[in-house]
């Protein structure tokens, strides 16, 4: 996936294109790059509604991130947190909840997306449950 990012695009912008593409998968975003990956006190987290261009020293007048299914979790971290100038973290839907990935982060975009999907269809209500085959 293409993400093309720019001083006016905001995070929200950036997260729901994301999501377009893993619908099990989020991005929350954090002011400091230097804080621990394990770390995600919801009063470091940033505003969705907040412009890129307030935020990060990186030029971004055009720049463009590029995803794939194929890349770790903690690839893809990095490649976001590199390129906005912000701490990026992708968290996985696991059942009704969104879980920090940052115990997974070897596992790519692709499979951790699967999990997120596989833990609402193992907790869905009988009369929602697939049939077996």
């Amino acid at each position: 996936m293409t993400l093309p990012v720019d001083a006016q695009t905001t995070l929200a912008a950036i997260n729901h294109a994301f999501k377009s593409q893993y619908p099990y998968l989020s991005i929350q975003f954090f002011s400091n790059v230097e804080i621990d990956d394990r770390s995600d006190s919801a009063d470091e987290a940033l505003d969705l509604s907040t412009r890129l261009g307030m935020l990060s020293r990186k030029n971004l007048e055009t720049n463009v991130i590029e995803l794939h299914f194929w890349q770790l979790t903690a690839d893809a971290e990095r490649i976001l947190s590199n390129k906005l100038g912000i701490r990026a973290q992708i968290y996985r839907r696991h059942e009704e909840d969104w879980i920090q990935t940052a115990g997974s982060d070897g596992l790519t975009l692709e499979q951790q997306n699967e999990l997120g999907a596989q833990s609402l269809k193992d907790n869905a209500p009988l009369h929602v449950r697939e049939k077996p085959l």
